[in-house]
């Protein structure tokens, strides 16, 4: 799987930044799970998007979480259309 990963395979990277998650490695989950969300890779998109608006592995950030879910959410990605909705209510003047 690292292997994979660290050849640029997206799905890879996704299932490693998983892996990664459920064993508290959160910085190097993040960096695996931007790697693949830069791939286009919706899932990985949106669990970018949960880290950042969670501060798993990285500061809370909620702007750069609605960035990454709506990248997801263009992808079709229902729970980041989901999580957009959320944001945009409790902040209107998101994008």
């Amino acid at each position: 799987l690292r292997l994979g990963a660290e050849r640029g395979d997206a799905h890879c990277q996704y299932c490693l930044a998983v892996a990664l998650l459920e064993k508290d490695e959160l910085q190097e989950a993040v960096i695996f799970l931007e790697l693949a969300a830069d791939q286009k890779y919706a899932k990985a998109e949106f669990t970018a998007g949960a880290c950042h608006l969670q501060g798993l592995g990285v500061p809370e950030d909620e702007d750069k979480a609605l960035r990454w879910f709506l990248r997801a959410a263009y992808r079709g990605h229902n729970e980041a259309r989901q999580a957009v909705g959320v944001i945009r209510r409790h902040r209107p003047d998101a994008p």
